[in-house]
């Protein structure tokens, strides 16, 4: 397994690969995020794990409920409040909560200290990078806890 010098590994070693998601939940994520521009969006993915692929049903945007709105442009929380309630709709239909995904305002689409200091094992995380309240490129993370790095899983557009 590579390790950059930037904390990030190359290799897929944590048993997830991919995440595939439709273009039209793709678009519903970019939408999203570019309406929270300049600060930090955020949202929940929900589907299932199959082997070694995370495959999204649903994307579920939420509000940047970070408590100090000055920092949001670099800051973001889901509520509590509003994960339970999108993990019970998703259990209701046979689904989890698989991730999440967030914004990176005029930054690259890369996990920040942040992103790493709140990192889960086994949790997708779309990033999503915005340039001038536009988006412009979006990656998939999985957290491994063991080597303390994120390593770069494939983000696959489906049909």
């Amino acid at each position: 397994m590579a390790t950059s010098q930037s904390g990030l590994t190359t290799g897929r070693q944590l048993g997830i690969n991919a995440v595939h998601l439709s273009e039209a939940h793709l678009v519903q994520v970019y939408r999203h995020l570019e309406a929270a521009y300049p600060e930090e969006g955020c949202g929940l993915l929900v589907g299932h794990i199959d082997a070694d692929t995370c495959h999204v049903h649903a994307v579920v945007p939420t509000e940047n409920a970070w408590a100090h709105p000055e920092e949001r442009r670099q800051r973001f929380l889901i509520a509590p409040e509003a994960f339970v309630r999108v993990e019970r709709e998703a259990a209701a239909k046979g689904w989890q909560v698989v991730g999440s995904f967030h914004s990176h305002p005029d930054c690259p689409p890369v996990p920040s200290e942040t992103d790493r200091m709140f990192a889960w094992t086994g949790w997708v995380v779309m990033i999503v990078s915005l340039r001038a309240g536009r988006a412009d490129s979006a990656r998939a993370w999985v957290w491994d806890e063991g080597a303390h790095l994120f390593a770069a899983i494939n983000l696959v557009r489906t049909a």
